[in-house]
């Protein structure tokens, strides 16, 4: 993702956070340092790799969603008034992007649109 972050650097994107969403899954949006509440309102298509490690491990759809990036690699924070920039620079490198919600002042919280809700205490390291 460097030369699209380095793109949205040159483009002077008003750019408030950025995440990988690979090891911790979406729980990872809650890295912020700020409260903030996820609401996700668009998720990507599910590959079908997941699809295969859910079935043959038996694994709740939360938990996929607490583990693997199901989809989404990377997540841009940026006023609203700049994601048609973000989506065009995106497609210009060759990345599918859409918009997938909003964040809000709130508790540390990321609302998946399937009900999948994950809470501050959901990021800790487990074991």
């Amino acid at each position: 993702y460097c030369s699209f972050v380095d793109a949205l650097f040159r483009a002077n994107v008003d750019i408030h956070y950025m995440v990988n969403i690979t090891g911790h899954g979406w729980r990872k949006l809650m890295r912020a340092r700020k409260k903030f509440t996820y609401h996700i309102d668009n998720l990507p298509p599910v590959p079908q790799v997941f699809t295969r490690i859910q079935k043959a491990g038996s694994i709740s759809d939360r938990e996929m969603y607490a583990t693997f990036n199901m989809g989404a690699g990377f997540a841009c924070m940026v006023p609203v008034s700049q994601t048609s920039a973000v989506l065009r620079i995106a497609k210009r490198k060759g990345l599918r992007a859409w918009t997938a919600g909003v964040v809000r002042n709130g508790e540390k919280r990321v609302v998946l649109p399937n009900g999948i809700v994950f809470e501050k205490k959901d990021l800790t390291v487990r074991n």
